[in-house]
C-alpha cells in the first residue's frame, strides 16, 4: 500500500498496475535516487521508479553469477556509501544495470539467504547480519567474516542463534535481540573489548 499524506488516503499499489507478482513483500528500501526497492518472498526484487511509474524485476538465475543468490529476499537497506544491499549481497549499478557483487567467496557457503533476519551497518562500516544460525560481522577493512554462536559453556556468548533484530546506539554499541529459550536473555549488548555479550533481562517468552 502507498500512503498519500497530501490527499490523506491509502491506496493499493497493485490496483493501479496491470502486473502483480504472485508473492508478498517482505522488505522495503529506498535508494538515493528515490527508487523504491521491494523484496519479495519468492519473486526476487522489484524496483519501482515513482517518476516514470515503471517497475523493474530482478530474479535469481543459477546460470548468471551476478544475479541474486535467492528468490526469497531478506532485509533491504542503503549503506553510508549509498550502495543498496539485499540481505548479504551488495548491489552495484553498472551501465544502468544492477549486478550483485559477492563480498567474499565465503558468502554462498556461510549464508542461507532464507535465514537472514536482520542487517545493520555500524558507524565504522562493518556489516552485522542476524540470521537463524547466529550473528555474523563483516569487517570491510580486513575483508573477513566473524561468526558469533551460542555456546552453553560460555556465559559471554550470544544467548541464541536466532538473531531477530540489531541496533547501534549513540555510543556506537551494538544491541542484539534474539529469540532465546533461556529466561531473561533475549536482549544483549556486544562488548568489543572482550568479544562477548552482556545480557539484559526482558519478559520471558516474548523474544526481541
Amino acid at each position: 500500500y502507498r500512503i498519500d499524506s497530501t490527499r490523506k488516503n491509502i491506496e493499493s499499489f497493485w490496483d493501479r498496475r496491470k502486473e502483480s507478482p504472485n508473492t508478498f513483500v517482505t522488505s522495503i528500501g529506498e535508494d538515493n535516487e528515490g527508487n523504491i526497492w521491494l523484496g519479495t518472498f519468492n519473486s526476487g526484487v522489484l524496483i519501482y521508479d515513482p517518476k516514470s511509474e515503471t517497475l523493474r524485476h530482478y530474479e535469481a538465475n543459477p546460470s548468471d553469477p551476478r544475479s541474486l543468490l535467492n528468490q526469497r529476499v531478506g532485509p533491504i537497506y542503503r549503506d553510508q556509501s549509498n550502495l543498496m544491499w539485499v540481505g548479504v549481497e551488495r548491489v552495484e549499478r553498472l551501465r544502468k544495470q544492477f549486478h550483485t557483487v559477492r563480498m567474499t567467496s565465503e558468502v554462498t557457503d556461510c549464508f542461507d539467504c532464507n535465514k537472514v533476519l536482520s542487517v545493520l551497518e555500524d558507524r565504522v562500516g562493518n556489516i552485522w547480519v542476524g540470521t537463524s544460525d547466529g550473528l555474523r560481522c563483516y569487517d570491510r577493512h580486513t575483508n573477513r567474516w566473524i561468526t558469533y554462536r551460542h555456546n552453553p559453556k560460555d556465559a559471554r556468548s550470544i544467548s541464541s542463534n536466532d538473531v531477530n533484530t540489531l541496533c547501534e546506539d549513540r555510543y556506537g554499541r551494538i544491541w542484539v535481540g534474539c529469540q532465546s529459550e533461556s529466561p531473561n536473555q533475549d536482549l544483549q549488548r556486544f562488548e568489543s573489548s572482550v568479544g562477548g555479550f552482556t545480557h539484559f533481562p526482558v519478559l520471558y517468552g516474548y523474544g526481541v
